[in-house]
């Protein structure tokens, strides 16, 4: 869809100006925290990350963890990683998004991981702590593969606090190493008014920690055997002992542009515009960043 407008040089000029100041930061490496910005809409809990908001987050600050990872665009790189089994190679990257729903925080993993396994306890996925409202108490979220070949989640938090799916791209045998998966999609709800939060724009403490073992052929194999590889990553700790924050924002998700075109006609200004997902593209509002 390519909606037509006619504006006046001047709103144009100004429209030039607010998109040249610079919107985001440049990613960095272990960032402190990371802005989380709202849905345009309903996020269906299926781990397959089919909405548009979801595309629209990966021009907003994530997470990206790799072995040897560099900070680029929008895609910051955690805090540090391990190999607890060598010989690791594998250059799979899993990249870690975050949206808001009102007082429900959204947690997405978009993994190319060829070889979706699990070492020990510590399968594909997610390994996460998040505390309450007051910092008293913490709590483990997990979302990742498990003993049988499929992805199981796992928490001590109270009930009602958290859910969370795990799904396997299409043609990924989990626990076969004979095969090139195409690697795995997971999705994490927290409601946070369940962890006492009174305010939707309050900042989350929490610590992130992505397991990407690699090359095990079932779920009871020995972690430390002949075969299987195994590195980790974590933004914040591998355990809890340092934190990082998530800073709720009252924006919703940008708009993800795929072309836009102004024209100077006469004494007024044509802009054409496409969007990559968005239907509801008729119009914009202008707004300017005060960040440097």
């Amino acid at each position: 869809m390519k909606p037509l407008y006619f504006l006046s040089f001047t709103f144009l000029l100004f429209v030039l100006l607010a998109f040249q100041l610079p919107t985001s930061a440049q990613a960095v490496a272990d960032p402190p925290s990371i802005p989380v910005y709202k849905t345009t809409g309903a996020i269906t809990l299926d781990g397959q990350l089919l909405e548009g908001d979801w595309i629209k987050a990966t021009s907003t600050p994530h997470l990206m963890f790799q072995m040897g990872g560099v900070p680029s665009g929008n895609s910051n790189t955690p805090t540090d990683g391990a190999v607890v089994k060598p010989p690791y190679t594998d250059m799979s990257t899993c990249y870690v998004s975050f949206l808001r729903n009102g007082y429900d925080l959204y947690i997405a993993l978009k993994s190319n991981d060829a070889q979706v396994c699990q070492f020990d306890w510590e399968g594909d996925g997610m390994f996460m702590k998040i505390k309450n409202a007051s910092g008293a108490n913490e709590y483990e979220i997990k979302n990742y593969v498990g003993s049988n070949p499929e992805f199981v989640f796992e928490t001590n938090a109270p009930s009602g606090v958290t859910e969370g799916v795990g799904y396997p791209l299409p043609g990924t045998t989990i626990f076969d190493s004979t095969d090139v998966d195409p690697g795995y999609t997971a999705e994490t709800v927290i409601h946070l008014d369940q962890l006492g939060f009174t305010n939707p724009l309050a900042t989350v403490t929490l610590m992130i920690v992505i397991f990407d073992p690699d090359n095990y052929n079932s779920g009871s194999q020995d972690p430390w055997g002949p075969n299987g590889n195994f590195y980790k990553q974590w933004w914040g700790s591998e355990w809890g002992s340092a934190y990082r924050e998530l800073v709720m924002v009252d924006v919703t998700v940008p708009v993800e542009l795929t072309s836009f075109t102004a024209q100077y006609v006469g004494s007024t200004t044509l802009l054409n515009w496409t969007t990559a997902t968005e239907l509801n593209n008729l119009g914009f509002d202008v707004q300017r960043s005060t960040e440097g």
